[in-house]
C-alpha cells in the first residue's frame, strides 16, 4: 500500500510540475486519501499543501481556501505546512482585498513566528500588511 501512495505522490508531483493541474489535482486526493486510510492519526499535508496552490494557480480562490482549511484541521500539522497555508490563504486575501481576514491571517502567522519560530513574514507579507491597511508611506519605505 505504501508503494502506491508513492506512485500517486510522485504522479501528482510530476503533473504539477507539467502543468496538468487537473490531473495533478486527482492524484494528490487519491494520495490524500490512501494516506488517511494508512495513517489516520498522521497528517496528509504533504499532498494537500499542494491542493491550494493548485487551485490558486487557477483563479479558483474559494477551493483553494477550501483546500487550506482542509490541511489547517489535519492532525499533527507541522508548524511550515500551517505556515505556508496562511500565508497563501494571506496573499488569497490582500488579493479580495480582504483586510479584516487578511489582518486576523496575519496576526495568526505572527503568534506562529513567536510560538514556533516559522520565518513566514516575509518583505512581500509586511508591505501587503501596510498596502492593505493604507500605509502606503510605509510599504514604500520597506519595499525601497
Amino acid at each position: 500500500m505504501a508503494g502506491k501512495y508513492y506512485v500517486l505522490h510522485t504522479r501528482a508531483t510530476i503533473l504539477q510540475q507539467k502543468d496538468s493541474l487537473d490531473k495533478a489535482e486527482k492524484f494528490y486526493l487519491q494520495a490524500t486519501d490512501l494516506h488517511h486510510r494508512l495513517l489516520p492519526k498522521e497528517s496528509a499535508a504533504e499532498d494537500l499543501r499542494e491542493l491550494p496552490k493548485i487551485a490558486y494557480v487557477q483563479n479558483d480562490f474559494d477551493k483553494a481556501k477550501r483546500y487550506a482549511a482542509q490541511l489547517l484541521a489535519e492532525p499533527n500539522l507541522k508548524p511550515h505546512h500551517k505556515g505556508s497555508t496562511l500565508f497563501r490563504l494571506n496573499v488569497i486575501a490582500f488579493e479580495e482585498d480582504d483586510v479584516a481576514e487578511f489582518n486576523h491571517i496575519y496576526e495568526e502567522m505572527k503568534r506562529l513566528v513567536q510560538t514556533d519560530g516559522i520565518r513566514i513574514l516575509n518583505l512581500y507579507t509586511e508591505v501587503n500588511y501596510h498596502i492593505i491597511n493604507g500605509e502606503y508611506k510605509q510599504a514604500l519605505r520597506l519595499a525601497d
